[in-house]
């Protein structure tokens, strides 16, 4: 599951136009289940960078309720993570297509990789 988790937020932390949408709605529910469940945000962020939640249940919960809202988990605790792996495997394409760059100078070839790699994760959206 933690494996989930840094996949999902992944997803969330890229930073194209198009995922401002998404980060709403991951706000909206982190906000939602962060209330119903009264849990401080910044612990479940803390347990998320450090990837130990140690313990405690109710920061568990809290990722389960925001993958719940966000359809990734069902409430029985089943995951789908076909979409992500149907991204994943469209943006490793994309990055071998980077890979395989040219240019007439290194600052020029750095500059179409960060472009290429760039869309490649704007892609997952």
């Amino acid at each position: 599951m933690k494996i989930a988790l840094i996949i999902l937020l992944c997803f969330y932390a890229t930073t194209s136009l198009q995922d401002s949408v998404r980060e709403a709605t991951v706000k909206a529910n982190s906000k939602a289940c962060s209330k119903e469940l009264m849990v401080d945000t910044s612990l479940a962020k803390r347990a998320l960078k450090s990837g130990n939640a140690g313990n405690d249940t109710t920061v568990k919960c809290f990722f389960k309720c925001v993958l719940e809202k966000d359809g990734t988990m069902t409430t029985t605790g089943e995951l789908n993570l076909m979409p992500f792996r149907d991204r994943l495997v469209k943006a490793t394409e994309m990055m071998d297509a980077c890979s395989a760059l040219k240019a007439e100078t290194p600052c020029d070839l750095a500059f179409n990789a960060m472009t290429c790699i760039r869309n490649a994760f704007m892609s997952l959206e």
